[in-house]
């Protein structure tokens, strides 16, 4: 990231705090307090669709994992098939089939898995996944490596997208990392802090 592009960013961030409390979007004060395993099949829910569309889809998942009541490494293929089908869209039943698989292959719980990701780094856990996931995607996988791992991350979907092309920012995660830390930006919060208000911040430029 340039200067140039660093300034903006730093425009970016203080345009957001002058009508968002950061602290409130921290790690303590914004994630949910769920196992590993629900945290894993919580944020597959954020799909592109209204947030009332995903509440419906975590309730329906959530209330079919607890009815089986077991630990995803400990699935059997009726298992799989009983939850994958509380997601409407086939990459979400495909990217849930490919975790469970690699769990159960690995003799992992979903805890475990974190805090290994957790001691491999960002750029290492984030090809990880991807590789499990099959997936050149980063929005879902940095979701989970933000919120579950509680690692730096920055993911960038739609919303985000939009707000940095407005800004003149280049949409690269690695790089608003970079110029996060560079300026003693807590990265986990302002990534959640601006998917919440980029509208507004669209609307203020």
């Amino acid at each position: 990231m340039t200067s140039s592009d660093c300034e903006a960013f730093i425009r970016l961030s203080n345009d957001l705090k002058t009508f968002v409390d950061i602290e409130k979007y921290s790690d303590k004060n914004w994630c949910e307090n769920y196992t590993a395993d629900e945290y894993f099949l919580y944020i597959l829910c954020w799909a592109g669709w209204r947030i009332e569309r995903q509440k419906k889809v975590w309730q329906d998942v959530r209330n079919r994992f607890n009815a089986l009541g077991k630990e995803l490494c400990a699935f059997q293929p009726i298992d799989l098939q009983k939850l994958s089908g509380a997601y409407p869209l086939p990459w979400q039943k495909m990217w849930l089939q490919r975790l469970v698989n690699y769990l159960v292959k690995n003799s992992l719980s979903a805890q475990t898995f974190v805090e290994i990701l957790r001691t491999m780094g960002y750029e290492n856990a984030r090809d990880k996944l991807q590789g499990i996931m099959e997936t050149d995607g980063e929005k879902i996988v940095d979701c989970w490596l933000r919120d579950i791992a509680r690692l730096d991350a920055f993911p960038v979907d739609t919303r985000i997208r939009g707000l940095l092309r407005k800004y003149g920012i280049p949409e690269d995660s690695n790089l608003i990392i970079q110029c996060c830390k560079k300026n003693n930006t807590p990265v986990r919060a302002l990534a959640r802090a601006l998917y919440d208000n980029a509208e507004k911040l669209k609307r203020c430029q």
